[in-house]
């Protein structure tokens, strides 16, 4: 999610380097178009910003990232939620573990072969917290019994 953090200035500092596209995905329309409108005062090339948020918009995004000639030789995902009451996402996917990971591995796997077409030099940064430390997966029961053992719920914006 881009909000001004660490991906705003990212995709900043990765702007200023005139890439031939740099693309921002996020859940939040009104935070991509912010994020769009201060990458274009720093650089001089569009950011098309896509929306991501279900298993659904996260396959329609790579479609349309797939489809760009540009090739992509530089994946940094850095989404997150953090301190959010417990929800589930629109799949029914515990909200942070949903975009935390599941939506992020999708989106990778789905775009992984025009990764790999890039060649030599492309790149995959999974940018993270130690939030992990705080709780542990639980694999068999990912929706915490659908928010009844769901005690502390760290989630990273």
């Amino acid at each position: 999610m881009l909000t001004g953090g660490i991906s705003t200035e990212t995709a900043r500092g990765i702007a200023l380097q005139e890439p031939a596209l740099i693309v921002i995905a996020g859940r939040s329309i009104p935070r991509l178009q912010e994020t769009e409108r201060q990458l274009r005062i720093s650089c001089s090339r569009p950011a098309p910003g896509v929306r991501t948020g279900s298993l659904k918009q996260v396959r329609k995004t790579a479609d349309e990232v797939n489809n760009y000639k540009e090739p992509i030789d530089h994946l940094i995902n850095n989404a997150g939620v953090m301190g959010l009451p417990y929800q589930l996402s629109e799949d029914g996917i515990k909200l942070a573990f949903a975009t935390n990971h599941v939506d992020l591995l999708l989106f990778t796997n789905l775009i992984m072969p025009r990764i790999i077409a890039a060649r030599l030099g492309a790149r995959i940064v999974n940018v993270s917290s130690i939030a992990y430390r705080f709780s542990n997966v639980r694999f068999n029961d990912l929706n915490f019994n659908v928010g009844k053992n769901c005690r502390l719920s760290l989630i990273w914006y």
